[in-house]
């Protein structure tokens, strides 16, 4: 049996890993935040636990693990203070 515990701190995330392999040592990493981006922080902290245990895959993989952001409905993305619009295919314009 494993365990995983991930524990908020100010600047991302620390994770805490054990038994995942029979003589396998606990395990600590940091993963940190994507600054004025909270939500790119938390999928940042998802694919460090996906890539800690090696479970994610690849895009040429039949089957595999995505973390997807929505774009809102009226295309436009918040950063910060910064808003973006979401062009499907910015070479067609």
């Amino acid at each position: 049996m494993w365990n995983l515990t991930i524990q908020r701190v100010n600047n991302g995330y620390k994770l805490y890993s054990s038994g995942i392999g029979e003589d396998e040592a606990p395990e600590e990493w940091v993963v940190e935040d994507v600054e004025e981006d909270d939500l790119r922080s938390h999928i940042s902290m998802l694919y460090g636990v996906l890539e800690h245990f090696g479970v994610y895959g690849s895009k040429h993989d039949a089957e595999r693990i995505r973390i997807v952001r929505e774009i809102p409905e009226d295309g436009t993305l918040k950063w910060g203070d910064e808003i973006y619009e979401h062009k499907e295919n910015p070479s067609s314009s």
